[in-house]
């Protein structure tokens, strides 16, 4: 019975990870189908728009988006750095799974990036499920920090209180997620800058939100989009079983834009900000779909963005 046991497991361990990465080529596949269909469908609703009112903002949106992208790309691979050699397989995984996040039901971003490190690398599921996690704890403490911090109905002392209180227990995660042997100084700078990427990058988004908030006429300053832009998008963060192509943040949106907006501008400019976000998903998510199809940069000595010398394998 141990001997058939072992026969199996063995079996069952050679096939692994090539079951594992037929389910991230399937994902993909699945996740192109729907973008291609979100696409559609809010041409569809905004086919009636003037264009050349929006076509700025737009334009911006795409550009901040990918900043925006290469920001949570650098702290992604941070996290993984102190697992394995970062190099431009994790930066052709995360470009695929990006398609991935507008999937109905958000956890199949998780289990996309599962799927492609389990299958094409040497870590092992149970660190890309803890980094996935923490990853996601950090956007929305550092959202809701934001939110705090820009709540102008709250007294002052409140506001920085609480709001530093959020980013100093993002901090404190980070710290422990890195290793024992680094000296608390390093950890907490490092862990530091982690923070500060989260906080631009949620800001970016603000910046988004107000220039078409302008366009649209409305009365929206840009302190305003920020704070309307982190609690709309931490409210979404909660519901990840729900992914924020189904409406979480139009309607967030939508409700939070409504004291600076009609309401048909509110519900216009949200579309119009999943219409840019899906389209630019669609655009990179292609270029790390080219990028993973050219073995060179993909070799195991392939040269790596940056590396943590003797950190431990996952």
């Amino acid at each position: 019975m141990a001997q058939t046991f072992l026969e199996t497991w063995a079996r069952f361990s050679q096939n692994a990870r090539l079951r594992w990465r037929w389910l991230g080529y399937g994902l993909t596949l699945l996740a192109f189908v729907y973008l291609a269909i979100i696409l559609v469908y809010s041409g569809y609703q905004v086919r009636q728009l003037r264009w050349q009112d929006f076509w700025r903002p737009a334009s911006l949106a795409l550009a901040l988006y990918l900043l925006s992208l290469l920001l949570q790309l650098f702290v992604w691979a941070r996290l993984l750095s102190f697992h394995r050699k970062v190099g431009w397989r994790d930066v052709a995984i995360y470009s695929r799974v990006l398609v991935m996040r507008r999937l109905p039901g958000g956890v199949w971003h998780w289990v996309g990036r599962t799927a492609f490190y389990t299958g094409e690398t040497e870590l092992t599921g149970r660190v890309i499920l803890l980094a996935n996690f923490l990853e996601w704890v950090l956007l929305l403490l550092v959202a809701a920090g934001i939110a705090l911090y820009s709540w102008v109905d709250l007294p002052i002392v409140f506001r920085w209180a609480g709001g530093m209180a959020l980013c100093l227990a993002a901090l404190a995660l980070t710290i422990a997620w890195q290793p024992i042997s680094r000296p608390t100084w390093l950890k907490a700078i490092d862990g530091g800058s982690w923070i500060a990427v989260y906080l631009l990058v949620w800001v970016l988004g603000g910046i988004i939100l107000y220039r078409f908030a302008q366009a649209a006429g409305g009365t929206l300053d840009l302190l305003g989009g920020i704070w309307v832009w982190a609690l709309s998008g931490g409210s979404s963060l909660l519901f990840i079983i729900i992914p924020a192509g189904l409406g979480i943040r139009e309607i967030t949106l939508t409700w939070l834009l409504s004291p600076f907006l009609s309401p048909a501008n509110a519900l216009l400019i949200a579309i119009l900000i999943r219409l840019a976000f899906t389209l630019a998903d669609l655009i990179w998510g292609s270029l790390g779909l080219a990028l993973s199809r050219r073995p060179a940069l993909l070799a195991e000595k392939a040269d790596p963005i940056q590396e943590s010398p003797g950190a431990p394998k996952g």
